[in-house]
């Protein structure tokens, strides 16, 4: 039985406000009941099942929806395989059943993090505490193991768990079950039945991936499996949600109708665009500097094409105080239309399409992403107002790093009034590059160190490290892993994730600095938590972009999916999402002469 209580009809109570709205209810519904069964329902037999799997089986119950199929069968059909005893009700009902066999039989899912985590090969080879680091994986852990460790809460097997999907409805799912109450059957005829559902749908397309790519944007049931599974991600993982203020549940609907704007049947890479666009929207109320939506496609594992976008030569500022947009280094060159646009308007839509809580960042990431064109070779069409005179100048995308992502330092190792510049960013091999100064350092060649850190360092960085230190750094008390057994990431708890750099000969006793920018990111502010907590130096610049912790990477046919899936703190426990490491010197500057002149007044 679906409903408690009384047999009212799910999909008829839907249809009272009409067909259009019943839809989106239905969507919104479905997508809360598909979240929480995947990640929480211990169904076994679904352990190895990819990402592409998930996404197939909401394929078929979102078209099923949108064939306006009742509701109430659907989620039938669903939950009879992969939460066979759980129900539907219009009102709250958690309750205790009664417990069949021994409680040791009964299992749930324990995550730790969400997704994967992308080391390259060159690290696990090169760095051995990477070799077998798997921050992010889930297993089944027995009712009668829990209890064990630190956690105050873990899902008890006589009870049965209640979460609001909809106004008026409410699934009622127990999270701890035995291994006899799924079937591998019935879960594989599932899938398969799925698959096919898919396969037949993108049969008409063509037999390339590329065709069976564009025919999946343009699929309305797949769009909504897609925003569905990104929404779900964030709801049960990201672990950011009260530094956000998200109130991500809100942001369901608008979602949903963001993603059904596309008619059915095969796109163009127009429309890719447009979808890709929509996405980033979608995405935007999450501050997340690592939060990445891929343009990378592809389908069954292989990527088909890309989204390739180009970037104009040209490097646009802004006016923070009137809001005019300008060509850098022409402040009296006002940007006022491109491609047609205002570019106000424009400026504000790409604001949109941003991830960060640093408002610098967001602004410089704006101000880039206006230089895109649709593809290499693609038009930029600029009007500017030059004193009394209007301008038009075409520019054209190529794939070249766009400027305003060009590095601050422009250089490896420089000395300035003897004061030795390190700039460790790019290689890996940034110690094998800083070991020739030993000699000069250790003779009192310099009076100052000076690391600029205002790009992402190597991550061989950490052995210079080790030079500034007679005590071990740990990371320790910085890093924390979310351990998830309950939706909506109710009774969350955390396990320390932490590596430990140890001192090396010769000790460098020279004052040291560190530069730091807003593109100042993750593990470059690594390196500057440690530098405060442990007294290696000062910091010097603007504050950090405010995103660190490990990345989870999820991989999806349209367009892969990146968030931060470890909570990062300072050393000393408090903030740094968001705020970032804020220096001892403040100096908004990048003129390297600029930096010398602060630190020489620090100096005497």
């Amino acid at each position: 039985m679906l409903l408690s209580e009384d047999n009212s009809n799910i999909s008829g109570m839907a249809n009272a406000s009409g067909k259009d709205s019943s839809e989106s209810s239905n969507i919104e519904a479905y997508a809360r009941v598909s979240g929480i069964v995947r990640y929480y329902s211990p169904n076994p037999y679904t352990e190895k099942w990819e990402n592409s799997d998930w996404l197939s089986i909401d394929y078929y119950n979102f078209s099923a929806i949108c064939e306006g199929q009742p509701l109430e069968k659907i989620l039938e059909k669903y939950l009879s395989v992969f939460a066979p005893n759980s129900y539907i009700s219009q009102a709250p009902s958690p309750c205790v059943r009664t417990v069949q066999g021994d409680r040791s039989d009964y299992c749930y899912w324990l995550h730790h993090g969400c997704g994967e985590i992308k080391i390259p090969g060159i690290m696990r080879i090169l760095k051995k505490e990477f070799r077998d680091y798997r921050p992010f994986y889930k297993e089944l852990i027995s009712c009668s193991k829990s209890g064990l460790d630190d956690r105050n809460e873990y899902p008890q097997a006589d009870s049965v768990y209640c979460y609001k999907i909809s106004d008026n409805l409410y699934l009622n799912i127990p999270i701890a079950e035995r291994k006899d109450a799924f079937s591998k059957n019935k879960s594989d005829l599932q899938l398969k039945e799925a698959r096919k559902k898919l396969n037949t749908s993108l049969g008409a397309s063509g037999n390339s991936l590329r065709d069976r790519i564009l025919e999946l944007v343009g699929n309305k049931a797949y769009r909504f499996a897609d925003i569905a599974f990104r929404w779900n991600i964030i709801q049960h993982f990201y672990p950011y949600h009260q530094e956000d203020n998200l109130e991500w549940g809100s942001h369901l609907p608008g979602m949903i109708e963001a993603v059904d704007t596309l008619a059915n049947g095969k796109r163009t890479r127009s429309d890719i665009k447009t979808y890709y666009d929509a996405v980033l929207r979608a995405m935007n109320p999450v501050k997340d500097g690592h939060m990445l939506t891929d343009p990378s496609l592809g389908f069954g594992g292989a990527v088909s094409f890309y989204l390739n976008c180009g970037y104009a030569p040209v490097v646009f500022d802004r006016n923070s105080e009137t809001g005019s947009i300008f060509v850098s280094g022409k402040k009296d060159t006002e940007v006022l239309k491109i491609n047609g646009v205002e570019s106000s308007v424009m400026f504000e839509d790409c604001i949109r399409k941003t991830n960060t809580s640093n408002d610098l960042l967001a602004t410089k990431m704006a101000l880039k992403a206006m230089t895109e064109t649709s593809d290499m070779g693609s038009p930029l069409v600029i009007e500017l107002r030059d004193g009394d005179r209007i301008i038009t100048d075409t520019l054209y995308g190529t794939l070249e790093l766009p400027l305003s992502e060009k590095s601050v330092p422009d250089y490896t190792i420089k000395v300035i009034d003897s004061i030795l510049l390190f700039n460790p960013s790019g290689s890996m091999e940034c110690y094998d590059r800083f070991l020739p100064c030993m000699d000069s350092i250790a003779n009192g060649k310099y009076k100052a160190l000076v690391f600029d850190l205002r790009n992402y360092p190597a991550f061989d960085f950490e052995k210079v490290l080790s030079h500034l230190t007679d005590t071990a750094l740990s990371t320790a008390p910085m890093f924390h892993i979310p351990l998830s057994c309950f939706p909506d990431r109710e009774h969350i708890s955390y396990s320390s994730s932490h590596e430990q750099i140890l001192p090396a000969l010769p000790h460098i006793g020279l004052p040291v600095f560190f530069l730091s920018g807003h593109n100042t990111i993750s593990w470059g502010e690594t390196v500057l938590m440690l530098a405060k907590g442990y007294g290696l130096g000062t910091v010097i610049g603007t504050p950090t972009a405010g995103t660190n912790g490990d990345a989870t990477s999820i991989p999806i046919p349209v367009f892969n999916f990146r968030m931060t899936a470890v909570k990062a703190t300072n050393a000393d426990g408090s903030r740094h999402h968001g705020l970032g490491v804020a220096p001892d010197i403040y100096l908004d500057s990048e003129v390297l002469e600029d930096y010398i002149n602060a630190i020489k007044r620090e100096l005497n």
